[in-house]
């Protein structure tokens, strides 16, 4: 189980990968790595992608992820049931499904990191 700070710092494309959290940080890795070959499931609670923004650009997202070969479980609360570092993970999802996989990636909870860039004055102008 890796975050994306310890997944900045790998040293090779993992094989394969559980993403949790289908928010920006979760699908620029599913991109990247779907890209060098990994094989990636993104695991998203809402019932989308990128669940904050327009459900019309979710869509579109959706489609070309999946076209790439990604696999998207939406809608799916995920209670992780074994990690184990040595032999990879598997997860057990909220609908019962069972997934494996080299690493999962934890990419919930991350926002951005702005605080002392000047935005706040720029917004009260």
């Amino acid at each position: 189980m890796i975050t994306s700070d310890e997944a900045l710092n790998l040293d090779r494309v993992p094989a394969s990968a559980i993403i949790l959290g289908g928010g920006v940080i979760g699908v620029e890795f599913a991109s990247v790595w779907r890209s060098f070959g990994a094989e990636v499931t993104i695991v998203e609670m809402a019932p989308q992608l990128l669940p904050l923004e327009e459900e019309a650009s979710a869509k579109v997202l959706q489609r070309v992820c999946r076209r790439r070969g990604n696999q998207l479980e939406l809608g799916t609360p995920f209670p992780v049931r074994s990690a184990t570092p040595d032999s990879g993970v598997q997860v057990t999802l909220g609908n019962g499904k069972q997934l494996e996989a080299e690493l999962l990636l934890v990419a919930v909870g991350r926002g951005p990191v702005s605080a002392g860039l000047g935005y706040e004055e720029m917004a009260s102008r």
